[in-house]
């Protein structure tokens, strides 16, 4: 049910203008915009927030540790605990555009973030 995806690849700047466009249930997210879009309603998303909702989309339901999220998105600087929660926090807050939310990000205590898509919405493609 939740295999682990083979290799995640890094998430950094330059590659957002790369990624493909995808669907979070009612929620299209593009990443080379940094923005967020359902029901016509738009929110832009900062950099970092898209490229760390990028990673836990590419892992298909599976839980990212802290540890790979600061070296797909930080490029393995040494950063505070705090810019992670920050930037998951704005994360959660782009699921709200639609409601009920289109997504939700679980914490596993102290091991990392889960990406759960809403059982009405579509799969992560």
């Amino acid at each position: 049910m939740n295999e682990r995806p083979t290799v995640l690849k890094p998430v950094g700047p330059a590659s957002l203008a790369e990624e493909e466009d995808f669907q979070l249930g009612a929620i299209c997210v593009r990443p080379s915009l940094c923005e967020v879009e359902a029901g016509g309603a738009r929110e832009s998303l900062e950099p970092r927030v898209m490229q760390v909702l990028v990673a836990l989309a590419r892992a298909k339901g599976t839980v990212v540790s802290r540890d790979q999220l600061i070296e797909l998105c930080w490029e393995g600087r040494i950063i505070g605990e705090d810019a992670i929660n920050r930037a998951i926090a704005k994360a959660r807050a782009a699921a709200e555009l639609t409601s009920p939310p289109a997504f939700e990000i679980e914490t596993i205590p102290r091991i990392g973030f889960r990406l759960k898509v809403c059982q009405s919405a579509a799969d992560i493609e």
